[in-house]
């Protein structure tokens, strides 16, 4: 992790925001607030505003991934939020429309993660994936199908214009309430390998 400090203009200003979702300290009160957000130049980050940080004093600070690994971001929040889980699929679907986010299911892919399974033993094999138009989703394959019938293989994907609100819609299900999410984010950028930064108001 690689730790910045800004001093003329400020790309984590909130009206650089195109999407945003505070994900810790929505109650009044709160010692800390974390908002997860989307930025206008594609940037996807934690926004970290402690009342009473380090000495008892303000802090402020923020964790974020460049737009180049948004795709790489999105297979390691599915893969930290429905890893091994059989019934991931469903729990994506509900997760998109709880969201009022538009899925479908079909395609195929540029970059994916097996999530569920491994191709030599397991019974479902599940694969979060990016296709080739910047679409991502989940493809299902049953081996034995349905109720042991013949092998069976579906998808579920939500479209690349949907990508913000779905990153955003991951972190809140993963991190929310959670006053360890900023460290909790960059541990798992980093055992993903996705590159992130620090940048400390």
């Amino acid at each position: 992790m690689v730790e910045t400090r800004l001093k003329k203009y400020d790309p984590f200003c909130m009206s650089n925001w195109r999407e945003s979702r505070i994900i810790v300290g929505r109650e009044e009160g709160a010692d800390r607030q974390v908002t997860a957000y989307v930025g206008k130049d594609g940037e996807v980050g934690l926004q970290v505003h402690d009342l009473k940080g380090p000495g008892g004093e303000e802090y402020e600070f923020f964790v974020w991934v460049k737009k180049e690994s948004r795709d790489a971001l999105f297979l390691a929040l599915m893969d930290k939020l429905y890893g091994d889980r059989q019934s991931c699929a469903s729990g994506f679907e509900e997760l998109m429309e709880k969201n009022d986010v538009p899925c479908e299911r079909f395609r195929e892919w540029r970059e994916s993660k097996t999530i569920v399974g491994d191709e030599d033993s397991a019974n479902r094999q599940v694969v979060a994936y990016v296709d080739k138009d910047g679409g991502m989703g989940l493809q299902v394959h049953d081996l034995g199908g349905p109720r042991g019938r013949e092998d069976s293989e579906f998808y579920v994907e939500v479209g690349a214009d949907e990508k913000d609100r779905v990153i955003l819609a991951l972190m809140d299900e993963i991190y929310a309430g959670r006053d360890t999410c900023p460290g909790e984010f960059e541990e798992l950028m980093e055992q993903s390998g996705v590159s992130s930064e620090r940048y400390v108001v």
